[in-house]
């Protein structure tokens, strides 16, 4: 989990930062960060490590909803900051991109100091 956050931190940095990548670059960040998001079944497991088994259902759903609810607002936020600098052709522009790409980074940095405070428990079996 925390690995795959420090990977989107790192790539929504470099895209927040570059200020005109290119085609290649571009096509090897997406590459990273669609490899770097795969955490979320890992992120289950540990959650059903916590729980108490009577509990199990009620655990993961909460992690579930949490995952996805974090995800619906990420996306208005996001939507939210490129709409901030609108172009004048009315078209999002750079300067929204980047505030955004660099808005997920920090939130994802905000994620690892937070998620690694949490207890490690290894899978029951």
């Amino acid at each position: 989990v925390l690995a795959g956050c420090v990977g989107i931190a790192g790539v929504m940095a470099l895209l927040a930062l570059l200020p005109a990548p290119g085609l290649v670059a571009i096509t090897v960040l997406f590459a990273a960060l669609g490899l770097s998001c795969s955490f979320p079944t890992v992120l289950l497991a540990h959650g059903r490590a916590m729980v108490p088994d009577h509990l199990i259902g009620r655990g993961l759903t909460v992690v579930n909803t949490g995952v996805m609810v974090s995800v619906a607002l990420m996306q208005m936020a996001v939507g939210a900051i490129i709409g901030l600098f609108p172009s004048e052709t009315g078209q999002a522009s750079p300067e929204g991109y980047r505030l955004a790409f660099g808005f997920v980074g920090g939130m994802a940095v905000l994620t690892i100091a937070i998620y690694s405070r949490t207890e490690d428990r290894p899978p029951r079996g």
